[in-house]
């Protein structure tokens, strides 16, 4: 079986976590505001590079994130600090499914994963390939 290369992406967006839903008074759950807004904004960057059909089979992703160096993770190359790396992980795909690359999330079968820093603001964002399985 031959894998297909659906996507390839550079979208520059703040490196950013999926945050927990919090439970209001009363016992409402919500997703907090910025990470409703960092998911939008994937949302709206995934559209604009996706002209493809929803994939309906089994997706493998390849992501970097690349986040501003600071004081703290400058000294290498990986970015070592918040957020786990397994939030960035779910906000992107959360965003892929409302972005319609894929029906559910649930058929993300196969992730290679990175987090990275750079001195240069112009390549703070993430590195995306999609391959339909």
């Amino acid at each position: 079986m031959d894998n297909s290369h659906a996507l390839g992406v550079f979208l520059p967006a703040k490196p950013k976590g999926k945050g927990r839903h919090r439970c209001a008074k009363g016992g409402h759950a919500y997703t907090p505001q910025t990470t409703r807004v960092a998911e939008e904004e994937l949302v709206e960057l995934l559209k604009e590079d996706w002209s493809g059909k929803t994939l309906l089979g089994a997706v493998s992703l390849e992501l970097t994130w690349i986040f501003k160096a600071t004081k703290r993770n400058r000294q290498g190359k990986w970015h070592v600090c918040k957020p786990d790396i397994d939030n960035t992980l779910k906000l992107v795909m959360d965003a892929g499914t409302k972005a319609g690359l894929w029906k559910d999330d649930s058929q993300v079968a196969y992730v290679t994963m990175a987090k990275r820093v750079t001195e240069s603001p112009g390549e703070v964002g993430v590195h995306l390939d999609v391959w339909e399985l």
